[in-house]
């Protein structure tokens, strides 16, 4: 699904990283070279001249997941500046929302206030509006379009495995699907995801849904 689909798929949880050289950030102490020249490591053994080595393993801590990705994965350009799903509220039952990141779609959107737009309707703290105070001529807006397979990530406090997660679509305007991950990083390029990096939950009609998370 868009860029996540391109993602390899990460192990969750613990992850053992093999030594590929001698430097401490990357090996253990007790790194031991496999030829004996050139450098020595923690564990007093050489290093040869390209740091390859073997050794312990090393251990990361485990993902936090704490951002929840809301996709457009719909076609439509609505002509009237809030194009793609509308999203009036993003929130979960176990972490307040503390920051939030659009990435823009295509199709008209009203990015500031001016003629044909009331308001900037692009906004992503408008993410972070209560679901029920949602309201079409709001100003500022209620909601942020994402535009055509535009997406917003709202970043949490805390982590989100095994939590309840809603998404908000406003209800007066034409409902348009979107698919919602839950990863540790806003940054497709190097997140990694629940759901074996699929989405936790797709909303093929749009509208206002709650889920599930997938534990770790």
């Amino acid at each position: 699904m868009r860029e996540l689909k391109k993602m390899a798929t990460a192990a969750l949880g613990l992850v053992l990283l093999f030594c590929t050289g001698c430097e401490l950030d990357e090996c253990t102490e007790a790194s031991v070279c496999d030829e004996p020249q050139g450098g020595t490591d923690g564990g007093g053994e050489e290093c040869d001249e390209a740091g390859v080595c073997d050794g312990e393993s090393i251990i990361r801590e485990p993902s936090t997941f704490d951002t929840v990705i809301v996709f457009d994965d719909g076609s439509m350009d609505d002509g009237a500046g809030t194009s793609g799903a509308d999203i009036c509220d993003v929130s979960a039952d176990c972490a307040s929302a503390v920051s939030a990141l659009a990435v823009l779609g295509g199709g008209q959107l009203c990015t500031a206030e001016g003629p044909g737009c009331s308001a900037n309707r692009t906004d992503p703290n408008a993410a972070f509006d209560a679901a029920d105070g949602c309201e079409a001529a709001s100003v500022p807006s209620d909601y942020i379009s994402l535009g055509i397979d535009g997406r917003i990530a709202v970043g949490f406090d805390g982590d989100l495995a095994g939590c309840n997660v809603t998404v908000v679509e406003f209800a007066g305007a034409t409902q348009e699907p979107y698919e919602v991950y839950v990863c540790d990083d806003a940054n497709l390029g190097t997140a990694t995801c629940l759901n074996n990096d699929q989405p936790v939950h797709s909303a093929a009609a749009g509208g206002e849904a709650t889920f599930a998370v997938p534990a770790e």
